[in-house]
């Protein structure tokens, strides 16, 4: 039921993209010329591309927690930003959104599990994508080191409520769907952060006003 459920909550966001994108085909379809026919075979493809990328990563995620194998390695915070949204790419396009990049050192790094914090760090970005703004999206992402411990942060200019998303973060155990923490989101992403003991902090952004999550490792 777990695996089912996570894998269902990783697909909304391509599925979704998807239902919209062959609706918008099936509208054009009187006027399409072969340009447009190229460009739809494309997104189409993309999609199909990011939905089986996403199906393979939850499920080697979800099999490394039923064995409770834990893998540690040397991950660099930069290029694991990178990894995460190129699995993005297609919905970033789509949804006309804006990624910003701010990393001084690209060689910070931490002794970490990959798959875990690639999981962490999808579903937080996943959300600023979706919660963004609609009509101007603009999802910040900083990497940064303070105390000689590295710290990423991620601000979108939604309208996310911090002390709301905190409470239900730390408090509650969430059954709310449309928020930016919805169900399986929520616990995946508390069961990492208690796993590994890292620290986080939801707040309002100062610069885009929507929501700012701090994460400490």
């Amino acid at each position: 039921d777990v695996i089912f459920k996570i894998v269902s909550h990783d697909l909304k966001m391509p599925v979704n993209n998807l239902v919209i994108l062959t609706q918008k085909f099936d509208n054009d379809l009187k006027s399409i010329n072969q340009e447009l026919l190229k460009d739809y075979s494309k997104k189409m493809n993309l999609i199909a591309v990011d939905t089986v990328e996403t199906v393979n990563n939850l499920l080697y995620w979800s099999n490394n927690e039923a064995n409770k194998s834990i893998f540690i390695e040397k991950i660099y915070l930069f290029d694991c930003v990178h990894d995460v949204l190129d699995t993005f790419n297609i919905n970033i396009k789509l949804l006309n959104k804006n990624i910003l990049i701010n990393c001084d050192n690209k060689d910070i790094s931490l002794d970490f599990n990959r798959v875990q914090f690639l999981t962490l760090l999808k579903n937080f970005i996943s959300n600023a994508i979706k919660y963004s703004d609609s009509e101007n999206g603009i999802i910040n992402i900083r990497i940064i080191r303070e105390s000689n411990r590295p710290i990423i942060i991620i601000e979108d200019n939604g309208k996310g409520d911090a002390s709301y998303i905190s409470r239900l973060f730390f408090q509650g155990e969430s059954q709310i769907l449309d928020t930016h923490l919805s169900g399986m989101g929520y616990k995946i992403c508390k069961e990492i952060v208690n796993k590994f003991s890292l620290k986080i902090e939801f707040s309002q952004s100062e610069t885009y006003k929507g929501l700012a999550v701090k994460i400490y490792f």
